[in-house]
C-alpha cells in the first residue's frame, strides 16, 4: 500500500477568516451601543464589483478584431474559476429604531484560499482615507485588519454610528424611511 503524498496540516490555523473577523467588531458595536446601532456581515448576491460592457459599434468592432486572434491560456481554466467560488458579503449599517434602513459601507469577497481580499469601498469613505481606488484588494489577515481599522475608524462610519445611536436613544426625531419599490 502506497503512504499518502498529501501534506496535511488540518489543525493549523494560518489565517483567521475575513467573515469572522468583520463578525467580531459587528459584535462588538452591538455591545458597545447597547444594540442601539447594528452592523452587519450579510451574503450578499448581486454584482459587488463596476464594470462596463461594450454595446452597439463598440462590440462589433471588439468582435471583429477577435476573430483575427486565436489565443488560449491554459491558466485562464486553472484555479478558482469564477466569481461564483467567491464568498461575497457586504458589510452595513442599521439601527434597532430605524430597521428599514441600510448604510452600505463596502462589499468583502474572497475565495477559500482567504486571501487575497477584495474590497469595494464606499466612495466617499474612500476619499476619506485617500484610497485611489475604492474597489482594491488586500493581500494579507494583516493588512485586511489595517484597512478594517481605517474603514470602520472614519469619520464617515464614525458619524453615521453617533447619529443612529442618538435616533436609537431619543434624543433627535428622523423622517420616516421610505421602502423603495424596484
Amino acid at each position: 500500500m502506497s503512504e499518502g503524498m498529501w501534506k496535511l496540516e488540518l489543525d493549523n490555523e494560518t489565517n483567521r477568516i475575513p467573515r469572522d473577523i468583520v463578525q467580531e467588531q459587528c459584535s462588538l458595536l452591538s455591545k458597545a451601543t447597547r444594540d442601539l446601532v447594528i452592523a452587519r456581515m450579510a451574503e450578499y448576491d448581486g454584482d459587488y464589483r463596476s464594470y462596463t460592457t461594450a454595446g452597439g459599434f463598440m462590440a462589433v468592432t471588439e468582435n471583429i478584431a477577435n476573430m483575427s486572434i486565436n489565443k488560449f491560456d491554459v491558466q485562464s481554466k486553472l484555479g478558482e474559476e469564477t466569481a461564483e467560488s467567491k464568498f461575497v458579503y457586504e458589510l452595513y449599517l442599521t439601527s434597532q429604531s430605524m430597521p428599514k434602513y441600510k448604510y452600505r459601507i463596502c462589499f468583502i469577497y474572497y475565495g477559500v484560499l482567504l486571501y487575497p481580499v477584495g474590497i469595494s469601498l464606499e466612495k466617499e469613505i474612500a476619499n476619506e482615507l485617500g484610497v485611489p481606488n475604492a474597489e482594491f484588494t488586500v493581500d494579507t489577515q494583516d493588512d485586511f485588519e489595517e484597512y478594517l481599522r481605517r474603514i470602520l475608524g472614519s469619520k464617515k462610519v464614525t458619524l453615521l454610528i453617533q447619529n443612529l445611536y442618538r435616533i436609537g436613544r431619543g434624543e433627535t426625531k428622523y423622517p420616516r424611511v421610505i421602502e423603495r419599490r424596484e
